[in-house]
């Protein structure tokens, strides 16, 4: 190991060391105030959804990415002081997902299973066919765009 090397992991190695020691020493001064931390409070009503959406994967792009962070509010919202809840899937068939599906269907049996499924992003159309056998339900709206800011623009309609 040459000498510049052996001093810059000295250096390195001193800041670690003192950087976890300094927190520790000033906790122990006796006029020091504690902090609050505010936990954010569990929502006393919750109400499940009776639907799902699909986001398409598109590895070329981020507008995969995007797109399920624009759907993100259309599955989890609060109105009312209560928070409505359903899932929201990056959806690349596979066998955990299917189990989630059914799953989810199970859970919503008691009130008519799954109402409506939404389809975000390119999806093949033979993809579409089957996943609205396996749920059971048409899929629609199906939102597409050129990017990402029409994708969030057709949500938010």
């Amino acid at each position: 190991m040459t000498k510049f090397r052996k001093q810059l992991l000295s250096i390195l190695l001193m800041v670690l060391i003192v950087g976890t020691i300094v927190p520790f020493a000033g906790s122990f001064e006796p006029d020091a105030t504690p902090e609050v931390y505010l936990t954010s409070e569990l929502p006393i009503n919750q109400v499940p959804l009776s639907r799902v959406a699909f986001v398409a994967p598109n590895s070329s792009s981020y507008i995969d990415e995007f797109a399920y962070m624009a759907a993100v509010p259309t599955s989890v919202f609060y109105f009312n002081d209560t928070q409505y809840i359903s899932p929201l899937l990056y959806s690349q068939n596979s066998e955990s997902e299917t189990w989630f599906l059914e799953d989810w269907s199970e859970y919503l049996s008691q009130d008519d299973g799954i109402t409506q499924a939404v389809a975000i992003g390119d999806f093949s159309e033979s993809y579409l066919l089957q996943l609205q056998q396996d749920i059971g339900v048409k899929i629609y709206p199906r939102i597409t765009g050129t990017s990402a800011a029409e994708i969030a623009s057709l949500l938010a309609a």
